[in-house]
């Protein structure tokens, strides 16, 4: 029996999948990608199994990512598409594909940590490439700037592995083995 937890999730589902599929260029393998990954996924929470949802995810992940065409993230057009072409579909995909056993799903989406963390995470790394151009342009006004696709990646992964250094210094809770030894 499918719940309102579940039609609310359905729902998120198909906008996401939408969303993407209006950003993108409708080639055919992109519309089978997305379909099939977003029919994946809808089966993950009809039967609260987590394996088809996962590899529903990735297909749809795949596709969304051939599919969206960045050229620059310095162009408020591209950034835009970025955002709401992938950014916000594919972060609701994944947190409805990946999700346990439907529980109090506002309160519990809300309040987490983690989702926090990983929201502010790829904000900045979405975010890093306008942020240098800026910064570029405050301190050097005489320059004019124009960055390649190959500058804007390493702008990226630079500050992606900068992150992922300094959420790796955090302090985790101890697991149950630490737990029992003390």
């Amino acid at each position: 029996m499918i719940t309102s937890e579940k039609w609310f999730r359905m729902i998120l589902l198909i906008v996401a999948a939408l969303a993407i599929l209006l950003f993108s260029n409708l080639v055919a393998i992109t519309i089978i990608l997305i379909t099939t990954g977003t029919i994946l996924v809808m089966l993950g929470i009809t039967i609260f199994y987590r394996p088809p949802s996962a590899i529903g995810l990735l297909l749809v992940a795949t596709g969304a990512a051939m599919s969206v065409q960045l050229e620059s993230l310095t162009e408020i057009r591209m950034f835009i598409v970025a955002v709401i072409g992938l950014f916000i579909p594919i972060f609701v995909i994944s947190w409805v594909a990946l999700s346990p056993k439907i529980e109090g799903i506002s309160q519990q989406f809300l309040i987490r940590k983690p989702v926090l963390i990983t929201v502010l995470y790829a904000s900045i790394c979405l975010v890093s490439v306008p942020a240098v151009v800026f910064l570029v342009s405050l301190f050097l006004p005489t320059i004019s700037m124009r960055l390649s696709i190959m500058t804007e990646i390493a702008i990226i992964l630079l500050v992606a592995i900068g992150g992922a250094v300094i959420l790796t210094f955090r302090n985790s809770r101890p697991t149950n083995i630490e737990r029992m030894a003390e």
